[in-house]
This record gives C-alpha cells, sequence and structure tokens, in this order.
C-alpha cells in the first residue's frame, strides 16, 4: 500500500517477507498519466536471527517509473531496486513490475485489492 502527498512525499508498505521499515520517499510528474517515484527502505536480519533485535543490514533504494491507466484508478510501474550493505556499497540491483489500485475514502475493500471494478 502506497499512500502519496500532494507535496510529493510518498510512504509505502508491502508484504515482502523481509523485516524492513516502511518504505519512504518522493515522488514527481513526469508527463500526463507519467510519474517516477524513489524510496528508501531500511533492512533488518530475520529476528530469529538475531535474539529479537533488529540488526540493520542496509538500504534498498527503490526508483519506479509509473504509468496511470485512464481513469486514474490504478497504475502500472515499472520498478528497479539497489540493496545496499551497512558500509553503503552496492551489493545487488534487480527489477520488477508492479500494479496498484485507488482505494479511496468510499472505496470497498474488494475494489481495493482488486478483486473488483469500482462502480461508475
Amino acid at each position: 500500500m502506497s499512500t502519496y502527498m500532494p507535496t510529493g512525499q510518498v510512504v509505502e508498505e508491502n508484504n515482502t517477507p523481509q523485516i524492513r521499515s516502511v518504505g519512504q520517499g518522493e515522488w514527481v510528474r513526469t508527463g500526463r498519466g507519467q510519474f517516477e517515484r524513489t524510496i528508501l527502505i531500511i533492512n533488518f536480519q530475520p529476528l530469529t536471527n538475531t535474539g529479537g533485535a533488529r540488526t540493520y543490514t542496509g538500504v534498498t533504494r527503490v526508483h519506479s517509473n509509473i504509468t496511470l491507466e485512464p481513469g486514474g484508478d490504478s497504475y502500472n510501474a515499472v520498478n528497479r531496486f539497489d540493496v545496499y550493505n551497512p558500509s553503503g556499497q552496492l551489493v545487488t540491483t534487480g527489477q520488477n513490475t508492479s500494479h496498484a489500485n485507488r482505494c479511496g475514502f468510499d472505496s470497498s475493500i474488494p475494489v481495493c485489492l482488486g478483486l473488483q471494478t469500482a462502480p461508475k
């Protein structure tokens, strides 16, 4: 789930199995229905490996190119990520895609989850 503020900040939580912070970053409009977003995520070792303490393992930077679908109620993104160790050295990179639906004040949970389309 991502929350985009009108002042250009973004906060993201997702269903990754990794132990990590909430992603925080910024977004900008790059064209009609086009946006870029960059977030930083702090990574930690699994709690079972650390006796219950959160041990810092590095940072992930995710840069996304986002395209709104017609109507603006959902988007598709191509995401590139860079993972850095605690010394700031790049250790791995990757790319994935994502799809998100707008979940507004009056939206039903099935609409938010993409199981139904919003009534027009």
